[in-house]
């Protein structure tokens, strides 16, 4: 089942619209055995908008923005089907030549680990400008200005010296840093980023978040954030898609999901945040581990770690249905 951008309540002015992704992955060791990793996940993204991808590690949520820019090794990784559509172009359909003009021109991707996302035999300054010289056809010393200026906006002082420094003379917060500067420096329309406050502290992580509301807000770009962060996607999302097992089992608008979760894994999310007024309370945490991609459970992914489970939800899988105020994965929301 393939839901379309109509049927989630995504539709808009469509910038991204990923329809019925299927990724699996090679268990290796000699073994033909394939483990699937995305699992038919579909949704749509609009100019101007910020969808958050939330979920526990290990639920499918970097595959899936690998998968939308065609960035996953082949093999071990395998395409079981699907297909990107990104400012109304196939990106399935590109050669290698026509997919790289929408890498970092476009497109922008903040990659979770800084240390090997940078090369590091390579000035730091060297791979922020690559991008803009190759793409907006600048001058080598205007893009340098535009590194530096970018680098003080994204925290680092002293952004004149900093340019010159290799990536391993740099803490790995600054690094972080420099790769979420180096996406945004050409204003892409599209922003992927995967956790890209992890290693930040909090002032600075604010600091980050703002000036990616910015991007948004001045140049109509789309944004994708990968995140398990509650708290910052309360701050930036307008439409939420919750990943469990490699699918989406429940998605809407920021506020429906947030409020009126109908699926038990996200109510198990949302009560597992800390809360001021209970500091002295232990967290609730959600019983169990998300299953590894040679170990799914028949029926609902979820059903050994969840407290409503039914004899229906061990025995089959649940479609995407129109709960009273999201989409929801689950045969309670029937």
């Amino acid at each position: 089942m393939v839901e379309t951008a109509k049927q989630t309540g995504f539709a808009g002015n469509v910038l991204l619209e990923a329809k019925d992704l299927r990724v699996g992955f090679m268990r290796g060791g000699g073994s033909d055995e394939i483990g699937v990793a995305v699992d038919g996940v579909s949704f749509s993204l609009s100019r101007g908008k910020t969808l958050c991808l939330v979920g526990e590690s290990g639920c499918g949520k970097s595959v899936t923005a690998l998968r939308l820019l065609r960035l996953l090794p082949v093999p071990p990784a395998r395409l079981f089907g699907g297909s990107v559509i990104f400012d109304g172009q196939d990106l399935d359909a590109m050669s290698a030549t026509e997919l790289r003009r929408i890498r970092g021109r476009q497109t922008g991707m903040i990659f979770q680990d800084p240390m090997t996302s940078l090369n590091p035999v390579m000035r730091v300054g060297v791979q922020m400008t690559e991008a803009l010289r190759l793409h907006c056809g600048i001058s080598a010393q205007e893009a340098l200005v535009a590194a530096i200026d970018m680098l003080e906006r994204v925290g680092i002082a002293n952004g004149m010296s900093r340019v010159r420094d290799f990536p391993h003379q740099m803490s790995g917060g600054m690094r972080q840093r420099v790769m979420i500067g180096m996406s945004m420096l050409t204003n892409p329309d599209l922003l992927i980023a995967d956790e890209p406050t992890t290693a930040l502290d909090v002032t600075v992580q604010k600091q980050i978040l703002e000036l990616m509301r910015d991007l948004l807000d001045n140049s109509g770009s789309a944004l994708l954030l990968i995140t398990h962060n509650l708290g910052i996607v309360e701050q930036m999302a307008d439409e939420v898609a919750i990943m469990y097992s490699g699918r989406i089992v429940e998605q809407g608008s920021a506020a429906a999901v947030l409020d009126s979760p109908a699926h038990p894994y996200t109510l198990g999310l949302l009560r597992s945040r800390p809360r001021n007024a209970a500091r002295k309370q232990r967290l609730e945490a959600i019983a169990g581990t998300v299953p590894n991609l040679w170990n799914s459970p028949n029926g609902c992914a979820f059903h050994p770690r969840c407290p409503s489970a039914h004899e229906k939800c061990r025995r089959e899988r649940p479609p995407l249905f129109a709960a009273k105020a999201t989409f929801s994965r689950c045969w309670l929301a029937q």
